[in-house]
């Protein structure tokens, strides 16, 4: 009780200093009381996360990160969902739809075929190779999840060794054909490790 307490506060006083850090209170049967966050991107997650190890002394658990999605309803009705536990059961929903970016990754061309191996391995659309002296700008299409939930930055760091960066913007919806998958272990539904993935990737995941 008191670290929840602690992490509320710590929470409130971050905010107070970051406007674009949302957070809300959120129950997991498995992980107890929580909080839903909402970041700009890894790297601002990653910051204030640190932030929050070192100037408060939490020590905290973090679950799988997640994107937003849109599904249409029956009825024609709009949802956002945050996380799979918002997802409703599947003869409810009419389309969904998942958030699709360019991204910019620029690297040493030595490490081209390496980060190409990388980005071919996800959902994504080769736009263009801008050759740039020693250095090479690939430039991408895929959908949010792809980068946020597949841990791109650290996947790219690491096949390149560091030396490469990479910057993406959010395009518009695209259909996707999205189920939430439950995870079982002896029989009993883990909601905490519940995710929201294309159907033809559910066996992989």
């Amino acid at each position: 009780f008191n670290d929840f307490e602690l992490l509320k506060n710590s929470l409130e006083k971050l905010k107070l200093n970051d406007a674009s850090f949302t957070y809300k209170p959120e129950f997991k049967e498995r992980l107890g009381r929580g909080f839903q966050c909402g970041f700009l991107g890894l790297l601002h997650a990653e910051i204030l996360t640190e932030r929050l190890k070192r100037e408060f002394g939490l020590n905290l658990v973090l679950s799988t990160p997640s994107v937003i999605y849109k599904l249409v309803l029956n009825g024609n009705k709009e949802l956002f969902v945050y996380t799979s536990a918002d997802w409703p059961e599947s003869g409810q929903i009419l389309s969904s739809f998942e958030l699709w970016t360019k991204i910019k990754i620029l690297l040493p061309l030595n490490y081209m075929g390496s980060v190409l191996e990388l980005l071919e391995s996800l959902d994504s659309k080769h736009l263009k190779t801008n050759y740039l002296g020693t250095k090479v700008e690939l430039v991408y299409e895929m959908p949010l999840r792809e980068i946020i939930t597949k841990n791109l930055y650290d996947k790219l760091k690491g096949v390149s060794q560091g030396f490469a960066s990479m910057n993406y913007e959010i395009l518009d919806w695209r259909t996707a054909n999205l189920i939430k998958l439950d995870i079982l272990i002896l029989g009993r539904k883990e909601d905490a490790l519940s995710r929201i993935v294309p159907e033809r990737e559910a066996q992989k995941e």
